[in-house]
């Protein structure tokens, strides 16, 4: 069975709270690099039933601590909408997310949660983009040299794009607007 979980009020560091640990046997992997693809126990999350429920497991995977408040995911999912339609499209798509994800069964129908002003991802799913970061960062903190090079070289090679199942307009805007917002570390947009 599960360990019990502190229940914190304040939300404090919600990565490191896993409000539903995953089981360390089995596990759920995440594929941002190409088309979003959420597997479990050999099965694949899917269809999404709308895109927005789609972008918000996206939005929280590729966010820093793979943590965002309702209030990021609003300007960033319905940015033409009031905030209060915003806030129940948001509400609206985390219920779908969670549905589609619930289709694999344990533990991927934990993957993500929320409360009344954040929404985050379990820290324990395997997600290719942290993997494919950690190469780049070992590589740059080699030596220069042919080693350096070759483990660049390895983990660069990856052609997929991140979040590529977007319609290009929507990711160029996304890809352009992140920078400026996550400027402390450029492996995290």
């Amino acid at each position: 069975m599960f360990p019990p979980v502190r229940r914190v009020r304040d939300n404090g560091d919600v990565s490191a709270l896993r409000a539903e640990a995953l089981s360390p046997s089995t596990s759920v992997q995440v594929r941002l690099i190409g088309p979003l693809s959420v597997v479990s126990g050999g099965r694949a999350a899917g269809p999404w039933p709308r895109p927005s429920a789609r972008r918000l497991c996206q939005l929280v995977l590729v966010s820093p601590g793979r943590r965002v408040s309702r209030d990021l995911a609003c300007e960033e999912l319905f940015p033409g909408l009031d905030p209060r339609a915003a806030a129940r499209s948001v509400s609206k798509a985390l219920s779908m997310a969670r549905a589609t994800l619930a289709g694999l069964g344990p533990p991927a129908d934990s993957l993500l949660a929320a409360d009344l002003t954040h929404i985050w991802a379990s820290q324990a799913a395997e997600v290719d983009a942290d993997g494919h970061e950690r190469a780049l960062r070992a590589a740059l903190a080699m030596e220069p040299g042919h080693r350096r090079d070759e483990r660049l070289s390895t983990a660069l090679a990856d052609d997929g794009d991140l979040l590529s199942n977007l319609p290009c307009g929507e990711r160029d805007v996304q890809l352009q607007d992140r920078p400026k917002r996550h400027v402390e570390d450029p492996f995290r947009w």
